[in-house]
Parts: structure tokens; C-alpha cells; sequence
């Protein structure tokens, strides 16, 4: 990734009865790296991202926002959470 993405905020949603949940929100950089790939590089980006931050956090599923705002690239939309990239 390029060296001017950031991670603005990381939120853990620990449920009692439930699946614990991350929230991480980028800046507009991030959007940008991800929207200049094809397909291809924006499925491995986001799967590895999802898949570390799960990892790291010992989460079963992630929420990748931008700014606030949900990711949009010319290839496909992210409104929800993502489970492990296989």
C-alpha cells in the first residue's frame, strides 16, 4: 500500500450473545490505492486486509469504511461486513 494510508479508527464490537465484529475506517487514500487496481488487485487488497485485521484482533468479521462513507470502487461496492477471504 502506499505510505499515505491511514487507519483514521478501529472499533470492536463485542456482543455478549453474538459474533464480535471490527470496524475500521480509512482515509481517502486508502479509497483512492484500491480504486486505481482491476479486479484482480482490489479482491487480493481488500481480502488481505480484511484477513489481517481479523487476525490481529482475534474478530470474526469486518466492516471497511472510508471517511465515513462506505467503499465504492469501479468494480464493487462494500456497505457490509466481510467474513475470512479465502
Amino acid at each position: 500500500m502506499s505510505s499515505d494510508v491511514q487507519v483514521i479508527k478501529v472499533v470492536i464490537n463485542r456482543p455478549v450473545d453474538g459474533v464480535e465484529s471490527l470496524e475500521i475506517d480509512f482515509n481517502e487514500a486508502f479509497g483512492a490505492y484500491v480504486c486505481s487496481m482491476g479486479t484482480t488487485g482490489e479482491y487480493y487488497t481488500i481480502g488481505s486486509v480484511v484477513n489481517t485485521f481479523l487476525d490481529a484482533y482475534g474478530c470474526e468479521k469486518v466492516k471497511i469504511t472510508v471517511e465515513g462513507n462506505t467503499l465504492e470502487t469501479g468494480h464493487a461496492e462494500y456497505p457490509g461486513y466481510m467474513n475470512r477471504f479465502e
